[in-house]
């Protein structure tokens, strides 16, 4: 018998229900499997988040805070404790006894506490660290500090000539004498300390001058600077009245220096032997001590000039002698600074001798020759027309005429002009004959006719 098709559906819908496998337990399994799988993604993620800023190495400044935020980073460090930990101090709370790090090699930050029992290298206490100091460092349960050693991978530089490049961040040597010429290292903003007798500098105070200690750190990835020590600063040698010295030459530890606009160098602290020269002066030698802020100044002003005899020789006897304005006696030798001085000889009845004279060695002869005022004599000349040229010993005097006072003795004078004859007369000045003129008249027809008058120095 058919059964109807709503209850036939039911009893089939019943024995399919109780024909059907139980699968409890494999749903249970399937999701501790995808729960394994989602933990291990989670754990491999945290591993490289943490294992990339464990060995990171930047030139940027240190944030603090992201490393004292991130729970992870804190994890790593404990990680480190018992294990040597190369860094750099960057700074000291001397009231917690306590030391900040940075740490080389993760680029992170600690800060630890010294005890008594805190060991350090010979000579090194926590009140003798001081930011910059690279060191290798241990420390316990608790943060606090059990070891401080010298750093292996710590590497030191002592010279001069070092020049900051605040743009790219180096440190360069720029003094091609030096051993370590064209060395550069990177330097790390906010943590690169500079000192000078622990007193804290700016990095672009440094100056070529100082000598300077560069301690860095390099440990095959990285070499970078992290502390600069001035040993010694610079100062400053100053010239005053330079222009007392000709020919100025300053050797400092005899090695010639050029000064500068204002007469003055820079030099490393310290003291030197100066010693300064020139062509009028005797060699100046001073001991100049050389310190930071307070320029060593040397005056030129009373310096001693070298000094030679000046030997005068002359055609006549009983002179007055003056040199720069000043009297010497007649007859004897006169000593005088090296240099130019002015000389002036003076005789009745004669010419002054006026000259420059130069004092450039032990003994300086100067010759003076006198000339009588009345050993000269004038020549005047007229001539027609009025284009003819004048000449006296074929030297051009003037047109139409002309007049010269000369020294006494024989001359010849010429007219010339063109289209006519050129004349020529010889004239013959003399104490007796010390005045002459002459007229020239060229005439058109090519003639021509002189006229001479005379005068002695009697008339």
């Amino acid at each position: 018998m058919e059964l109807p098709r709503n209850i036939r559906g039911e009893k089939m819908a019943k024995k399919a229900k109780a024909g059907k496998p139980k699968r409890r337990g494999s749903s249970v399994g399937f999701v501790i499997f995808l729960e394994f799988i989602l933990g291990l993604i989670v754990g491999v993620f945290a591993f490289g988040y943490a294992y990339r800023y464990m060995s990171m190495d930047t030139d940027d400044a240190i944030d603090e805070k992201r490393f004292s935020a991130n729970e992870l980073l804190e994890q790593a460090q404990s990680n480190l404790m018992g294990s040597d930990i190369d860094a750099v101090v960057r700074s000291k709370d001397d009231t917690a006894n306590s030391v900040t790090f940075y740490n080389l090699k993760n680029d992170t930050a600690t800060t630890v506490t010294a005890t008594k029992s805190t060991k350090f290298p010979r000579g090194v206490n926590i009140n003798t660290l001081q930011p910059g100091d690279i060191v290798t460092y241990v420390f316990d349960e608790g943060m606090k500090l059990a070891e401080v050693k010298s750093c292996p991978n710590e590497w030191i530089i002592e010279d001069k000539g070092v020049a900051i490049s605040t743009s790219s961040k180096l440190v360069k040597f720029t003094d091609a004498s030096s051993t370590n010429a064209d060395k550069s290292f990177k330097y790390v903003d906010g943590l690169t300390s500079v000192r000078y007798k622990d007193e804290i500098k700016e990095l672009a105070s440094i100056s070529p001058y100082d000598y300077v200690s560069i301690h860095g750190y390099d440990d095959g990835k990285s070499n970078k600077v992290y502390k600069i020590d001035i040993l010694k600063s610079h100062g400053e040698l100053h010239i005053n009245n330079a222009a007392h010295v000709n020919d100025m030459h300053v050797f400092v530890s005899d090695r010639m220096c050029s000064l500068n606009d204002n007469n003055s160098l820079y030099l490393t602290e310290g003291v030197y032997p100066v010693r300064i020269t020139g062509s009028n002066t005797k060699d100046l030698i001073k001991t100049a001590n050389i310190v930071p802020g307070s320029p060593y100044e040397i005056d030129l002003s009373q310096v001693v000039l070298k000094q030679g005899l000046i030997t005068l020789k002359s055609n006549v006897k009983d002179y007055k002698i003056f040199i720069d304005g000043e009297e010497y006696p007649y007859g004897q030798s006169i000593l005088m600074p090296y240099g130019m001085h002015k000389l002036r000889a003076v005789k009745g009845e004669y010419f002054d001798v006026v000259s420059d004279i130069y004092v450039t060695g032990e003994n300086n002869p100067v010759e003076l020759k006198f000339k009588k005022i009345k050993e000269v004599g004038t020549i005047k000349i007229k001539a027609s027309p009025k284009e003819a040229e004048i000449f006296i010993n074929d030297v051009s005097v003037g047109k139409e005429k002309a007049e010269q006072t000369l020294e006494l003795g024989t001359y010849i004078v010429t007219c010339s002009c063109d289209g006519y004859k050129t004349a020529a007369k010889k004239v013959n000045l003399s104490v007796d004959k010390q005045t002459v003129d002459i007229e020239f008249k060229l005439d058109s027809d090519g003639s021509v006719k002189t006229e001479e008058e005379s005068k002695s120095s009697n008339e």
